[in-house]
């Protein structure tokens, strides 16, 4: 570059500066709007911050000339981007427009007079969310709207109550506290201004709030406030009330104020401008504490709206004029004909006339330092010295000589004794200059990074960029990222800026905006490439969303393309991402009518609990279309088959998931779609839903699983279930599980039981199980009779040998002996359930009888075990072992019992000298038992 080129290039810099106090102001061209037929005059605007999106809709009280055909005599909201290309439109079909702004997801809001709130993309899609505010403000009205990132608050007309909708994700209506006597005081007045909190800058068609309402309302957004909550700022007469959950607070005015004509927040929340009725400025902080600058304007006339430029200078604009007051009382004017929308943002003031859009900001710090004449920073002298060893000019002697003295003069003879040509004395001259600068080398370089990343030319930031690497290779302190960052933001910017994206993104914007918010705001412009390559710099993040919202688009887009390419091309795309999502873009597919590519691309979807709702969406649809396909027959069968292969697909992949609740949901889904044989078709080769399917119904609804046995010929398994029916009415559950069931289960049950024996004999070897129920249910009436007869509740879910054993015990033996004849209990099993009975009962006078009656077919054994089990004298054991043959057990029982003289008696009649002798020896020889057993061994060996 040389130096004329560089001090053009400074010229061209400084040529919009304008000094306000010791600051200066540049009013930079950003676009030549690109829309036809707009006229600002007779539109209201609503603008998006952040270079965001601009909604147009003509204004209801100006005069417009409508033509035939014309689109402007109806309510159509147009929304271009900020350079004037149109994104979308839509027919506003509410009633009066009351408010409308843009929240930070770039969502439209318009509030009607009756204070309904409807959503819109940027593209014109209507959403279904929507907000009201209950029938006692759609009684009275809506009188004034302020909006703000994530919120929105309402005045009602008459009562002058505040609602406020804090969170626009969930979007719900609250009611804040009451202002005392303001109903009284607005008197119910209808105005329909449009009131712009400092996050949306979305108000009527001038940008901002103005004209002279009595009330003015703005918005401290909660996370400007100290209490973290929303905070309305209502200005009537000489007072601002500070409304928020917790009441009303009244902050009053200077004297003689006359009243508050127009309100805004800065954008950091931290002040409030006031234009005030008496033709002053009042700039405060935002608790109201403290004023900080007044400022009189000396104009009878309100302003026609007020808007910060950035957080330190505050814009009035009258007709044909713009006064631009800073901090301190400063202030500069500038020309503004026509209309022109002002949109407030962090660093700076966005106009946007008829024709132009352009922003106006304080010149930054950074750039000031570099290209203000005579500036002699570090950084303006990098830049100089970069033009140097760019150069080569004969020029730079001087210059040099300048800035160091006599240094260039010492090195130039230097170089000459070497011989070195007049480009590499400059050069040399270029680096002994840069070695003077060697103590501000690194702030020079940092200067020039950050003034490259302030400037809105590409020119100039190469310039700086150049001169900031140049620096660099002269002070390593300087960390390489800080230059690699900014060229990959400036790129980024001058990308954004370009009138195809129209995203007016400055350095200030973009960090307080974020890359991923950047993403985001990049897909909703359809900008998908450009974002795509923002979310790859951000390391992945973010990619998928682009990807997803791409698709969808192209998905909408191609209609006439085949579902089998459209999807392959889809794929190959998607396959780039570690986890594709296409259960997302199947939905989608959906929506959009393309059922045949909703289900080739769930096919791709790893995941069974995406695939399968949606799955089920897509065969519920199929059978909505197939009924009203009625009249055409092969289109209904066409979509009712489509309908059971989707079902069918959905609970394949529900069962290979392995997870049961979703089985379970494709189950009932086809339940209540299907007619029951054709449900049953599709569950029963199936294993697994189909035990699932009769787990669920066995347990919740036995009569549906009934119904199904019998409608398909399921004998076998409708007799087993009618069983297990039956049986159940014996098992009381929940609370009632102590209780034993009354007569009406009983009955249910015996019942239940004479069905299951009935629907066995339809079944192939079931006699057995035919006999049993048959024989249990006889058995379950013969128990609540005998409950009946004894008036005791014992018998009812007992075994038949429990119920005999119940009644001898109980002394019925009349009973007993009824119901072993009626069952034909076989004799063995009567004397085992007797026997057990009676020792039980401690009857040992009836068993010892019984006992004596005839011989036992179970042998005595069992009954001497029995005594012995519920503790018989010892008298009654030595009867029953007297009974017992006689046998080495006998006698051992009889040792057991300590009765040695019987054993040893028993022994002898064995002749078992050894049991015998055994015997003797466990007594004593000199007692009786011991002299008995001598005697019977002498007899015993005698013989």
């Amino acid at each position: 570059m040389s130096s004329a080129a560089l001090a053009s290039l400074r010229a061209d810099a400084v040529s919009d500066w304008e000094p306000c106090a010791d600051t200066f102001y540049c009013q930079e061209h950003l676009y030549d709007l690109g829309w036809q037929d707009v006229d600002l005059d007779v539109q209201r605007v609503a603008a998006a911050p952040f270079g965001g999106p601009l909604a147009l809709m003509r204004d209801e009280s100006a005069l417009t000339v409508v033509r035939s055909g014309a689109p402007g005599g109806r309510p159509v909201v147009r929304i271009f981007s900020c350079a004037g290309q149109l994104l979308g439109s839509f027919l506003w079909e509410g009633g009066k427009l009351a408010g409308w702004g843009w929240s930070s997801e770039l969502e439209l809001l318009l509030v009607d007079a009756a204070g309904k709130v409807s959503f819109y993309s940027i593209s014109g899609a209507r959403s279904p969310k929507q907000v009201s505010f209950g029938p006692e403000l759609e009684a009275e009205g809506v009188s004034h709207v302020a909006l703000y990132a994530d919120g929105l608050v309402v005045m009602g007309a008459k009562s002058c109550q505040l609602w406020a909708v804090a969170g626009l994700q969930e979007p719900r209506a609250v009611r804040l506290p009451r202002i005392p006597g303001l109903g009284v005081l607005q008197g119910g007045s209808n105005s329909s201004s449009n009131v712009a909190g400092a996050g949306a800058a979305a108000a009527d068609r001038e940008g901002g709030q103005g004209g002279s309402s009595s009330v003015c309302l703005a918005v401290l957004e909660p996370r400007f406030t100290l209490s973290s909550g929303l905070e309305v700022l209502v200005a009537v007469r000489d007072t601002v009330w500070v409304v928020d959950d917790h009441g009303a607070t009244d902050q009053p005015l200077p004297a003689g104020c006359g009243g508050v004509a127009a309100m805004a927040v800065s954008p950091n929340g931290t002040f409030v401008a006031l234009s005030c009725n008496d033709g002053k400025l009042r700039v405060m902080t935002s608790d109201f504490s403290q004023q900080l600058s007044e400022f009189d304007s000396r104009s009878g006339v309100p302003p026609a709206c007020i808007a910060w430029c950035g957080v330190d200078a505050v814009a009035l604009r009258w007709e044909g004029l713009l006064l631009l007051v800073g901090p301190y009382g400063d202030w500069l004017k500038r020309p503004c004909q026509g209309a022109v929308a002002l949109v407030t943002e962090v660093d700076g003031l966005r106009m946007v006339s008829s024709s132009t859009c352009s922003l106006l900001r304080r010149v930054p710090d950074a750039l000031v330092q570099v290209y203000k004449p005579g500036s002699t920073s570090p950084a303006a002298q990098l830049l100089d010295a970069r033009d140097l060893f760019d150069a080569g000019s004969a020029r730079a002697d001087k210059l040099l000589r300048q800035m160091a003295g006599h240094l260039a003069e010492a090195v130039e003879g230097c170089a000459a004794a070497a011989g070195e040509t007049l480009w590499s004395v400059h050069a040399a001259c270029a680096e002994k200059l840069l070695g003077q600068m060697s103590g501000h080398l690194a702030e020079a370089v940092e200067g020039c990074a950050a003034a490259a990343g302030l400037d809105l030319s590409k020119t100039r930031q190469r310039a700086l960029l150049r001169a900031a690497v140049f620096g660099r290779a002269f002070a390593p302190s300087v960390a390489a990222p800080l230059l690699r960052e900014t060229a990959q933001r400036l790129r980024l910017l001058n990308a954004l800026r370009e009138p195809e994206v129209g995203l007016p993104l400055t350095m200030p914007q973009l960090q307080a905006l974020s890359l991923p918010v950047v993403v985001n705001r990049l897909v909703l412009l359809r900008q998908h490439l450009l974002a795509y390559k923002v979310a790859e710099a951000l390391g992945g993040s973010g990619q998928q969303e682009v990807l997803l919202h791409w698709a969808a688009a192209k998905i909408s887009a191609s209609p006439a393309v085949p579902d089998f390419a459209l999807k392959e091309a889809l794929a190959a795309k998607m396959s780039k991402l570690e986890r594709p999502k296409y259960a997302a873009l199947a939905a989608h597919a959906q929506s959009v009518g393309r059922r045949s590519l909703a289900i080739k691309l769930l096919e791709e979807e790893p995941s069974a609990a995406q695939q399968v709702p949606l799955l089920l969406s897509l065969a519920k649809t199929a059978g909505i279309s197939s009924s009203s396909s009625g009249g055409n027959g092969a289109a209904a069968a066409e979509e009712a088959g489509g309908a059971e292969d989707t079902l069918g697909r959905a609970l394949l992949k529900a069962i290979v998931s392995g997870d049961p609740d979703l089985v379970y949901l494709v189950l009932f889904e086809a339940y209540r779609s299907r007619p029951l044989p054709e449900f049953w078709k599709l569950v029963s080769p199936r294993a697994t839903a189909r035990k699932l399917f009769v787990k669920f119904t066995r347990l919740k609804e036995p009569e549906l699983l009934e119904t199904l046995y019998v409608t398909q010929q399921l004998h076998q398994e409708a007799a087993d279930l009618a069983l297990e029916s039956a049986l159940r009415h014996l098992v009381p559950h929940g609370a009632a599980a102590a209780a034993r069931p009354d007569e009406a289960e009983v009955a249910k049950a015996i019942s239940g039981l004479q069905a299951a024996a009935q629907k066995y004999t339809h079944c192939r070897d079931a006699a057995w199980q035919s006999k049993a129920a048959t024989e249990a249910a006889a058995l379950l009436k013969e128990q609540a009779k005998l409950e009946r007869d004894t008036g005791q509740s014992l018998f009812v879910g007992l075994s038949l040998a429990d119920t005999i054993a119940t009644c001898l015990r109980l002394g019925h033996a009349k009973a007993a002996a009824n119901l072993r004849s009626k069952f034909a209990v076989p004799e063995a099993r009567w004397y085992w359930v007797k026997l057990g009975a009676l020792a039980a009962a401690h009857d040992w006078e009836a068993l010892d009888a019984w006992a004596g009656e005839r011989k036992s077919p179970i042998g005595w054994e069992p009954f001497l075990q029995a005594a012995q089990k519920h503790g018989a004298p010892r008298e009654v054991l030595a009867r029953l072992i007297a009974r017992m043959p006689d046998s080495r057990a006998k006698a051992d029982a009889y040792e057991a019992i300590s009765c040695p003289r019987e054993a040893a008696e028993v022994a002898a009649k064995l002749r078992d000298g050894d049991l015998l002798a055994r015997i003797q020896g466990a007594v004593s020889a000199n007692s009786p038992a011991g002299i008995a057993i001598a005697q019977i061994r002498e007899r015993f060996q005698g013989r």
